[in-house]
């Protein structure tokens, strides 16, 4: 006989895609369904009613819970209890805490049973809610609590704000009032209770970051306009595309409600425990598995719970892990895609105190930070585990600006960079061995000594011109950091690619800076559509450079003496006119000759 499943907060914009895929998917269940306000004249309960009434044979009831008030939890729980007991309804499958609250315009504010709201509705709630009903349970049931990746220590997509546990965790229910109101509030993290009595031992609980819900009706209460307007323009409208270039975790709420529905069933992840972002195995913040922390945490809910030995069927609660912890400073979830910033993160010294490998978000991107000799070694020892051309890829794609198809002409060439090919690519055209050919390059025109003394006397010579320019008979006031932006900077590109990428754009130094200041963005950032200054950036230092090659090949010529010179205006040192003569003769255009410069330029 199939068992009873509880859903909290059931008329939610991911829990009404929940209730619809139980119904349509395990009609054998016996479903309650938990709102704050039942009533015919709240218009999220009647889009609920609406679901159920699609499905006329399902066995499934909605109940007034108002999760902000303890007492009326305690009493429905008390009630379902009676209610197992006396055969009304099956034994329970699965409880999923889904309900929620928050306010990031306002103050906190307090609950009849003196708690913050926000606290009370997403946590300690739940905690009595699940405690209670614990005897309750079918011996293989299941619990599923709601998470996010703001519950990690680290600034990172969805928010910069850094979660805390204080030590007067009575901090959590009386925070002081902050202009800050979206960094100051709580997010739903019930710790995973793990009982010894083995009455309960088969009972798994999974803690699930569901991804950023773009289309969720969370942005359209108590928020700022700035966070409305997010989710009207940007969010719902793009959210394919933030999926499939920026957050692969970010979707709709029918795609997550699916899978919280096959968690609750244990026809995801079967018999499995622990954190999980989707529905992939993940781990959750460290502190989560200090066993001081679970033991404050533990004790705390059970206080502010009113949980006692004799209103639980666990009469030795003992935490093993908590999945995520609670906290004054885990901040309300504000999607920050529309502004994705790198940002220092303060905590990583201290996290590479603690252990030697370390994760975090670098933008949109998943990052580990590996130390130690020997994880070094495990990790790059395999030569098949990394691919050496990853990064230069990726720069030919974000810097460089070069066409996909002459990227691919990189990415296809496994020959390796060695004189030798690599086994198995002995019969490629050497002309077609870009790594090796544009390695080669390199190695004689730009790292050779003869090469590079040309290079720093070419430079000295023409940084003597501009000091010269300034006076040495009279005092003058020189700024120092503008005169490096500059003068040093116009010197070295002239050394290196000749004075008539200067004359022709007399605004290059400036741009380049420009472009310095959001390198980073280009490659970790967001994609054009939703942040496109970067790339205007990009594409303007592109047209200058252009507009250099472009010339070069008109007016250079290659059969006189200046084509074996050590420097000439069009192309300047010798490394730059090989390159450019190697880009051309191996196919590709005169975009990938300027973005090559972009990115030398660059370093």
């Amino acid at each position: 006989m199939a068992g009873t499943i509880i859903l909290t907060g059931a008329n939610g914009s991911v829990a009404m895609h929940t209730a619809e895929q139980l119904l349509k998917a395990h009609p054998d269940f016996t479903f309650i369904f938990t709102v704050r306000d039942a009533a015919e004249t709240d218009p999220n309960t009647q889009n609920l009613r609406q679901v159920i009434a699609r499905y006329p044979d399902s066995k499934v009831s909605i109940h007034q819970v108002d999760q902000s008030s303890l007492t009326v939890v305690h009493e429905f729980a008390s009630k379902i209890s009676a209610a197992i007991a006396a055969g009304e309804y099956p034994r329970l499958q699965s409880i999923i805490c889904n309900a929620s609250y928050w306010n990031l315009v306002g103050d906190s504010e307090l609950t009849v049973d003196g708690y913050d709201k926000t606290l009370q509705v997403n946590h300690i709630s739940h905690v009595a809610l699940v405690l209670r009903l614990i005897g309750s349970f079918a011996k293989d049931g299941r619990i599923v609590l709601l998470s996010s990746i703001g519950h990690y220590r680290k600034p990172n997509a969805m928010t910069s704000h850094l979660p805390e546990i204080p030590d007067d965790m009575e901090r959590l229910n009386h925070p002081p009032s902050d202009k800050d109101k979206q960094g100051r509030g709580f997010q739903r993290m019930p710790p995973d209770l793990c009982p010894k009595n083995p009455e309960f031992k088969d009972i798994t609980v999974v803690t699930v970051n569901p991804g950023g819900i773009g289309d969720s009706r969370v942005f359209t209460s108590n928020t700022p306009r700035s966070v409305k307007l997010q989710q009207k323009f940007i969010m719902k409208p793009f959210m394919s595309v933030i999926h499939r270039l920026v957050d692969p975790t970010f979707r709709s709420a029918a795609e997550a409600g699916v899978e919280l529905a096959e968690l609750a069933v244990d026809k995801a992840r079967p018999g499995e425990r622990g954190y999980f972002t989707l529905l992939e195995k993940d781990e959750s913040d460290p502190i989560t598995m200090d066993e001081d922390v679970q033991k404050r945490v533990w004790q705390k809910s059970l206080e502010w719970a009113k949980i006692t030995k004799d209103n639980t069927a666990l009469k030795e609660a003992v935490v093993l892990h908590i999945e995520v912890f609670v906290g004054v400073g885990v901040k309300r979830v504000v999607i920050r895609h529309l502004d994705t910033r790198f940002s220092k993160a303060p905590g990583t010294y201290k996290a590479l105190k603690e252990s030697d490998v370390i994760r975090f978000n670098l933008g949109h991107k998943l990052v580990y930070l590996v130390c130690g000799e020997r994880n070094t070694q495990v990790l790059f020892g395999p030569p098949e585990i990394v691919d050496p051309n990853m990064f230069h890829i990726l720069l030919m794609d974000t810097h460089w600006g070069m066409p996909r198809r002459e990227i691919k002409m990189f990415a296809d060439d496994k020959s390796g960079r060695h004189r030798v090919p690599l086994p198995g690519t002995e019969d490629v055209d050497p002309c077609q061995r870009h790594w090796f050919n544009h390695h080669q390059i390199y190695a004689e025109y730009l790292s050779s000594a003869k090469y590079t003394s040309i290079l720093a006397n070419t430079f000295f010579d023409f940084f003597s011109e501009r000091l010269n320019q300034h006076s040495s008979s009279e005092w003058t006031t020189l700024r120092l950091y503008e005169f490096l932006r500059t003068d040093m900077v116009e010197s070295a590109v002239k050394s290196m690619f000749g004075s008539r990428i200067l004359e022709l754009n007399p605004d290059l130094a400036k741009c380049y800076w420009q472009f310095d200041e959001v390198a980073g963005v280009l490659v970790w950032g967001l994609p054009r559509l939703l942040k496109p200054k970067p790339w205007r950036i990009r594409e303007n230092l592109h047209a200058m450079v252009h507009n250099q090659v472009k010339e070069a090949w008109e007016e250079f010529n290659w059969n006189g003496p200046e084509a074996n010179s050590d420097w000439d205006p069009y192309w300047g040192s010798r490394f730059a006119r090989e390159i450019a003569k190697w880009l051309k003769e191996s196919g590709f255009s005169n975009r990938t000759a300027s973005g090559h410069t972009t990115a030398t330029l660059f370093g």
